[in-house]
C-alpha cells in the first residue's frame, strides 16, 4: 500500500515524529509492503534522518514566513514553474491513500492569500478526491475557527474526508456539528502512545526526588494562551529546593518569523530569569529526545506529546496544561495533569509525582487500546 502523509513533520516538533512512528508502526503491521511519502516544507531536515526509508516530497509551503509573505501556495504565483505543485498532485494521484495529520492542523490562521493550514489541507483533501484516493485525518484534535470563511472551509474539508480519526470526543462533537455522520469519526488515543514498552518502568529514577532532576521544558506559544517567562519563573522557583532543573526541547524549529516554535528559547528565557546557566545538550531527533527523558528523574512539561512520550518511558510526568489542547488530554489522565498558573508548592509537586499510577502501566494501557481499536479496513475502504 503506499500511503502519502500531510501535516507538520517540518517543524522539527518530535511529537509530531512520534505520532508518524506510532501510525506506520499501526499500519504496517497489518499491511508490510507499506511505503510513506511525507509532505514537508524542508524535505532534508531532522524528520527525514529519523526516518531514513520514508520518502521525503517538497510541499506547496515556502521555507519560512518571510519568503511566503503575500504569495499563494507554489504552483498558485505569477513566475512559479509549477514543478511542486505538479510533483504534489502526481505523488497524491498514484497513493492509495492520503493522511492528513497529525496535532491541530485545522486551524484558522491566514498566512497570505489562498494560504493557511485550513486552505492548504483542503486543497490537499481536493487533489485526493478528484484523484479518487482515500483520504482521512489521523490522530487529530479539530479546533472551533475564529472566521465565517474558517468554519466554511473546515466543514468542506471534512466532508472530503472519507474517515477521521480523532484523539478526543471534543473533536468528535465539533464533526457531528459540521455534518459530519457518525459512522466516518473514530476516537483513538494520540498514536505516539505506540512508542510505550514494557521496559518502561526500569528507567523509572529517584523515588524520593532528593535533588533528582526534573525535566522541564517550556513553550512560547501556544492557542489561546500563554505565560511569560516571568510568570513561569516564579511558578516554579518553589521547586528549585527540591530539583534540578534539567532543560528538554521537545520543538527546535528556528527559521526566520518562527523563533517562537523553539522550546530551547523559551527555557532560557526562564531558567535564566531564576539566575540559572542553560545548556542544551540533548541529542537531535526524536530517539536523541527519548534517550534525555532517560536521565530525568521526572518532567514538567507545558507539550502534551511530553508527557506522553515520558509516560512511554516509564518517566513520571506533570503536564501544565495552559492551553485548551493539553486540558482536553486530561480525560482519563488528570492525575498527571496541572492547570494552575500560580506558584507551585513543592511538598505538594512531590507528592502528586510520587502518588501518580505507574507511568509504564498506563502507557501500555493506552497503547494497547490503539491497537485494539485501530481498524485498517477503515483507512482502505474495505468492508
Amino acid at each position: 500500500m503506499k500511503v502519502c502523509v500531510a501535516g507538520g513533520y517540518d517543524t522539527v516538533n518530535y511529537g509530531d515524529y512520534a505520532s508518524f512512528h506510532g501510525l506506520r508502526t499501526l499500519v504496517t503491521a497489518e499491511k508490510s509492503d507499506s511505503v510513506f511519502t511525507v509532505l514537508s516544507r524542508h524535505p532534508r531536515d531532522e524528520f527525514g534522518k529519523d526516518f531514513p526509508d520514508v520518502t521525503m516530497l517538497q510541499n506547496l509551503d515556502f521555507p519560512d514566513k518571510k519568503a511566503a509573505i503575500g504569495k499563494a501556495l507554489r504552483g498558485f504565483n505569477s513566475g512559479d514553474e509549477g514543478g511542486e505543485l505538479a510533483a504534489v498532485a502526481q505523488e497524491i494521484a498514484s497513493s492509495d491513500l492520503l493522511l492528513i495529520g497529525n496535532g491541530r492542523l485545522l486551524v484558522d490562521k491566514t498566512l497570505g492569500p489562498a494560504r493557511g493550514p485550513l486552505p492548504y489541507f483542503f486543497f490537499l483533501a481536493s487533489l485526493a478526491q478528484v484523484s479518487d484516493t482515500r483520504v482521512g485525518l489521523y490522530s487529530m484534535t479539530l479546533v472551533p475557527p475564529k472566521s465565517p470563511r474558517g468554519w466554511d472551509l473546515l466543514r468542506k474539508a471534512l466532508h472530503l474526508c472519507d474517515f477521521l480519526l480523532l484523539r478526543d470526543w471534543r473533536s468528535r462533537r465539533l464533526a457531528i456539528e459540521l455534518g459530519v455522520q457518525p459512522s466516518r469519526i473514530q476516537v483513538l488515543p494520540d498514536f505516539a502512545w505506540m512508542l510505550a514498552s514494557e521496559d518502561g518502568g526500569k528507567k523509572r529514577g529517584n523515588s524520593n526526588f532528593s535533588r533528582g532532576n526534573l525535566g522541564v521544558n517550556f513553550r512560547q506559544q501556544s492557542l489561546g494562551f500563554s505565560l511569560s517567562p516571568t510568570q513561569v519563573a516564579q511558578a516554579i522557583s518553589p521547586l528549585q529546593a527540591v530539583f534540578n532543573f534539567r532543560p528538554i526541547a521537545s520543538q527546535t524549529y528556528n527559521v526566520p518569523g518562527s523563533t517562537d516554535a523553539d522550546d530551547r528559547l523559551a527555557n532560557q528565557a526562564v531558567l535564566e530569569t531564576l539566575g540559572l546557566r542553560v545548556d542544551h545538550h540533548q541529542e537531535k531527533g526524536l530517539w536523541g529526545l527519548l534517550r534525555e527523558y532517560d536521565n530525568c528523574d521526572a518532567l514538567l512539561t507545558m507539550r502534551r506529546h511530553g508527557l506522553i512520550l515520558a509516560l512511554a518511558r516509564g518517566i513520571p510526568a506533570i503536564l501544565w496544561a495552559t492551553e485548551s489542547n493539553s486540558s482536553v488530554l486530561a480525560h482519563g489522565l488528570r492525575d498527571f495533569v496541572v492547570t494552575k498558573s500560580r506558584a507551585f508548592n513543592s511538598t505538594s509537586f512531590k507528592r502528586q509525582i510520587s502518588g501518580q499510577r505507574d507511568p509504564t502501566t498506563v502507557a501500555i494501557a493506552q497503547r494497547e487500546k490503539l491497537r485494539k481499536d485501530f481498524n485498517i479496513a477503515v483507512l482502505v475502504g474495505a468492508s
